[in-house]
């Protein structure tokens, strides 16, 4: 039977066949869908998606082309500081610290210079939020183990939990209204004072609620800062009674810390700080210095009244931002606060902070008619001095004979125990009549010595001996830097000046606190300071020591460790407690005697007692490193 050829055509008229009924299922599709959307009820006040127009299924090419990225100003910066981040975490992996020290920097610069204000977009503040506390877990890494680092403790920031309440008492105090009504007439006021529902309810919460504390601790130490904040004020053009909201947003506390990482009396963030020039690196954070943070504060509340023509409107916006008051504005019609918290177009932590405001105002006026009887704390009063290089925190308590912990106090600002480098015109808040003091006796401290140098005192019955003990140093480099000749018996009063000298090996013990011990027994005991044990425990400086709370100290001293052992041996790693123990009895190192047990080795046994693998052989007549065998007895010669 002979096979008919098809027609040439046929195969395209079956193709054209094929793509007709495509076309008609998608038609149908299309009708049956449009049915649909037609019977679905309409969804109000919701705006459509704008939709891109697609094409017909002919029009679509036979291999699709990659679509054009439309440029986003605001990726492109946040993947430059990636990369300068990403820099510096290789920087750092291979120890160059400064090199890392500058890309972390450029990173975070990236982002202040982006060409979209940070202000205004939210992924660049979040970026910058996630940088600085990623640079900052890296500072941690290269510091947490020199006298470059103190971990501050911060304190909760009282905004948190006073914006934070929902419900208030349904009934109104009448004689609390009274009371506010008529001293709202009696009393001054920079502001435009409402004693309404609001304000009320928080004069209740104040005065009788939870934040009664909170109040009294406010009261008392505004003292502390109110001359500096009025007189900066003022000179900026800004109502003196806005120093209540620094009470709301800190409680004149300087390390106040937020939730959202807002840090000092103002609560800056870190990319608002940044706007308005307040430093923030691996060595001072400058919104947590009261003077610089409310001179930044004061410019910025002054550039919102200027753009909101409104001081509540202004605080508002201190807040929640700019934008969002803008943005209720055009919402509702009302430049007026008041009629924006009617309508409820403001988040719920701005529509009670102005209220909190108002009242923490009208106590703060006239407190005792509030039934609160505090006394201010008295003004902080400082001298600023420039300090052009890096300088130890203690070297200048020394010089000028106060605590440490009063020069922290005055310069919350500083994160580090030595004041920045590279920064020549870094000034430092000394207490008032102690800058020509400081002066006169840092200049005897050679400019690059001031980090590791320190300044003593000479006690009743000290000798250079006790003292090169006690800093680890000697006695003969205490005489040359001092040009002193030895004698027997030093001045009482006098000072002198501590050389620093290589750093003895140290031992890692834990003390566990017992009954009536307190941080100054327990240094003495293990030959260290206070400010040393606070620093290794990340305590702040007015922690006490709790019974039963364990302590991580490290002991550099023969004598120290010897004593340890002899008082607490389990306190210290076993091999290193024997041989503490010998030198205790007056034994030479190489009296100890180690027993091998099952699977040690010499290499093990030689970090246990901090020798070398070579002493070991060459004490005990080993001519290879074989296997050691249990009970197999290894004399030791410990290195100290």
């Amino acid at each position: 039977m002979k096979h008919l050829r098809p027609p040439k055509n046929l195969f395209r008229l079956q193709g054209a066949v094929a793509l007709l009924v495509a076309a008609l299922l998608i038609a149908a599709c299309q009708e049956g869908a449009a049915r649909k959307k037609a019977a679905a009820p309409p969804v109000a006040a919701v705006p459509a998606p704008a939709l891109h127009t697609l094409p017909a299924p002919s029009e679509y090419p036979a291999a699709s082309k990659a679509e054009i990225p439309q440029f986003d100003p605001v990726k492109e910066t946040i993947g430059h500081a990636e990369d300068l981040y990403r820099l510096g975490e290789d920087d750092f992996h291979q120890g160059h610290l400064d090199r890392a020290k500058r890309s972390f920097d450029r990173s975070v610069e990236a982002l202040l210079h982006s060409p979209v204000p940070i202000e205004s977009d939210e992924r660049l503040q979040k970026e910058f939020e996630s940088l600085v506390d990623r640079i900052h877990q890296y500072e941690l890494l290269a510091l947490k183990q020199g006298d470059g680092f103190t971990d501050q403790k911060y304190t909760a920031a009282p905004l948190d939990e006073i914006l934070s309440v929902e419900t208030f008492p349904p009934k109104i105090d009448e004689k609390l209204r009274a009371a506010a009504e008529k001293e709202v007439t009696e009393v001054s006021h920079d502001l435009p004072i409402v004693v309404n529902a609001q304000v009320l309810n928080y004069l209740d919460y104040f005065t009788h609620g939870r934040g009664r504390a909170t109040m009294e601790s406010g009261l008392r130490r505004i003292g502390m800062y109110r001359p500096m904040i009025e007189r900066i004020l003022k000179q900026t053009g800004v109502p003196a009674d806005l120093i209540y909201l620094a009470q709301i947003e800190s409680g004149y506390q300087p390390l106040a810390l937020s939730n959202k990482k807002c840090r000092g009396l103002w609560q800056f963030a870190a990319w608002r700080g940044a706007e308005y020039g307040l430093t923030q690196n691996w060595w001072v954070d400058e919104r947590q210095d009261p003077e610089k943070s409310t001179r930044a504060a004061a410019r910025h509340l002054k550039d919102l009244h200027d753009q909101f023509q409104d001081w509540l409107l202004a605080m508002a916006a201190y807040d929640t931002g700019p934008g969002n008051i803008q943005r209720a504005i055009e919402r509702t019609g009302y430049a007026d606060y008041w009629k924006m918290r009617e309508r409820h177009v403001l988040i719920q932590e701005t529509e009670n902070y102005i209220p909190a405001i108002l009242a923490t105002m009208i106590i703060g006026k006239n407190p005792k008619q509030y039934g609160f009887d505090v006394d201010p704390l008295p003004p902080i009063e400082t001298e600023r001095v420039t300090i052009s290089t890096p300088t130890d925190l203690r070297l200048i308590a020394e010089t000028i004979d106060v605590p440490l912990e009063t020069l922290e106090s005055l310069n919350p600002q500083l994160l580090r125990m030595t004041t920045p480098p590279n920064q020549p015109d870094f000034q430092i808040n000394l207490p008032k009549g102690t800058k020509e003091k400081f002066l006169t006796e840092i200049a005897a401290i050679p400019e690059d010595k001031r980090v590791l140098w320190r300044q003593h005192k000479i006690t009743e019955g000290e000798s250079l001996s006790t003292i090169a003990r006690n800093y680890h140093t000697t006695v003969a480099a205490i005489e040359q830097v001092n040009n002193l000749e030895r004698v027997s018996v030093l001045e009482e009063g006098t000072k002198i000046i501590i050389p620093s000298t290589p750093s003895a090996k140290k031992t890692l013990v834990k003390h566990r606190v017992e009954r009536g011990e307190t941080l100054a027994s327990i240094a003495n005991k293990y030959d260290v300071t206070p400010t040393e044990i606070r620093k290794w425990n990340h305590l702040g400086v007015k922690s006490a020591a709790r019974r039963g709370q364990r302590l991580t100290i490290y002991v550099a001293s023969t004598r120290a460790v010897g004593a340890i052992a002899e008082r607490n041996p389990r306190s210290l790693p076993p091999a290193r407690a024997l041989v503490a123990r010998k030198l205790r009895k007056g034994q030479a190192p190489s009296s100890v005697v180690h027993n091998v047990k099952r699977g040690e080795t010499l290499a093990s046994i030689a970090t246990s007692y901090k020798t070398t693998v070579n002493s070991l052989m060459h004490l005990n007549g080993i001519s290879d490193a074989r296997q050691l065998r249990a009970g197999e007895k290894i004399r030791i010669h410990a290195e100290q």
